[in-house]
């Protein structure tokens, strides 16, 4: 069979084929030759979109996985104090009509630092602040009639030499009012006479780690500073007046040649007398009257043989006099803070065992050494413990709980196995003292 071919159908020189069609060919031509010399095959277009596929999936994979690692992270750790505030709602804390006449008043430490004085009801509500930010405001103490509030205020530029001042804030208009100048030593610890009429406060000179502490007394009004000091002191601090407001029970340290020793002094304030109260033999501290005036619970310090590194401390009981010594706890721990109820019946106190800081208890016994209840705080406690007026709540400062250590005002009725949450912060809070509101 003859096919005849046209000049058009017959194959053409690539020199003949139009421009755009010899430069395509020309490539396919190359990749073909190179694949099959290599003996690898082209890869198709389809081929490529699968791989960018499963390498998106590695991916979403592996971000996936992080995820659920960091889930798993955040809810093994324990909470932040934000986070459990969000989570929590504050209970409402019924008090007796007996407490609604009084206010508590502590110390906050607050964003940079700053220490403020906040009040509050004695069922937690209405929490305002009294104090400026402009500077430090703490250790206050309320005047018998509670119209004013005596404090330490230090100016935020020298905090850090301990340059400080006491004030006294009249509470209804928060006009203050400056009682000493000292040109060297920073007054600290004022603590009202039962009558109002004069305040007792200590004076530290250089540092708090390498001063001394005298102990002064002055008129409610700032007038007539004057020391009272016995030569053979090197520290007083912690004032307490008795009940009737004629004598001051006070601590000293003694330190001469590597020797220290603390004990107590009596200091009649008509006379200016000062009587040693307690052996050399006897490292007592913290002396706190009976609301009748006869006795003293205080805190005896000795040394732990068995754990150097944990001292014991145990409480006593004394004549006002001195005389009667008597050791009420045997806890071989670190019992401390002692509080007289004010029907005169009981004392409470800390416990700290030597297993630490978590294990912190709130103990009462009766005043002949009979242990009535024990409340467990979480972490570290605040140094002091606050009757209620009508002898049936303690006031206390602790941690919120033993994931938050910002310390909490607690309340806690004497005859509950619970304490009650005053204070709902992520801020520190210490030292509440209760304060007659006026009327």
């Amino acid at each position: 069979m003859k096919i005849n071919q046209t000049a058009e159908s017959m194959p053409q020189p690539l020199s003949l084929l139009p421009v755009h069609f010899t430069g395509r060919l020309r490539r396919q031509q190359a990749s073909t030759l190179s694949h099959e010399a290599s003996g690898v095959r082209p890869v198709r277009r389809g081929c490529r979109t699968w791989l960018i596929i499963l390498a998106g999936v590695v991916i979403l994979a592996v971000v996936i996985a992080q995820a659920l690692q960091n889930r798993r992270k955040a809810e093994a750790r324990p909470p932040t104090c934000a986070e459990k505030l969000a989570m929590t709602t504050p209970e409402t804390v019924a008090i007796p009509a007996t407490l609604e006449q009084y206010q508590i008043v502590f110390t906050s430490a607050r964003a940079g630092g700053r220490d403020v004085l906040l009040l509050m009801n004695a069922d937690g509500s209405h929490q305002r602040q009294i104090s400026s930010d402009s500077f430090d405001a703490y250790s206050p103490s309320g005047s018998p009639d509670g119209r004013r509030l005596a404090f330490v205020r230090t100016p935020p530029a020298i905090a850090q030499t301990y340059e400080s001042d006491i004030y006294v804030m009249d509470v209804d208009s928060g006009n203050l009012t400056r009682l000493t100048d000292f040109a060297s030593g920073t007054p600290l610890g004022p603590v009202w006479s039962p009558d109002g009429e004069h305040i007792a406060f200590t004076v530290l000179f250089g540092s708090f780690d390498r001063g001394y502490q005298e102990l002064f007394l002055m008129n409610a009004d700032g007038s007539n500073p004057h020391q009272i000091a016995d030569p053979l002191m090197s520290s007083a601090f912690g004032p307490v007046w008795s009940p009737d407001g004629q004598s001051l029970i006070f601590s000293f340290q003694y330190s001469r040649a590597g020797y220290s020793h603390r004990g107590l002094y009596r200091l009649d304030i008509d006379s200016n007398q000062l009587t040693l109260l307690t052996p050399p033999t006897l490292d007592s501290y913290a002396p706190v009257w009976s609301p009748d005036g006869q006795r003293l619970a205080i805190a005896v310090h000795s040394a732990n043989p068995d754990a150097p590194a944990h001292p014991i401390s145990e409480i006593y009981l004394m004549d006002a006099n001195g005389d009667n010594i008597t050791q009420l706890t045997s806890h071989s721990a670190f019992s401390a803070s002692p509080a007289w109820s004010p029907d005169g019946q009981k004392i409470a106190y800390f416990v700290q065992p030597e297993r630490g800081l978590g294990h912190v208890k709130i103990a009462i016994m009766t005043t002949d050494g009979k242990l009535i209840m024990r409340l467990p705080v979480a972490g570290r406690s605040g140094p002091e413990l606050a009757w209620s007026p009508d002898g049936q709540y303690i006031l206390f400062s602790a941690a919120q709980d033993q994931d938050i250590h910002a310390n909490a005002i607690w309340l806690w009725p004497i005859h509950n196995q619970a304490a009650h949450q005053l204070t709902h912060d992520c801020h520190s809070n210490w030292g509440p003292v209760w304060v007659l509101k006026q009327r």
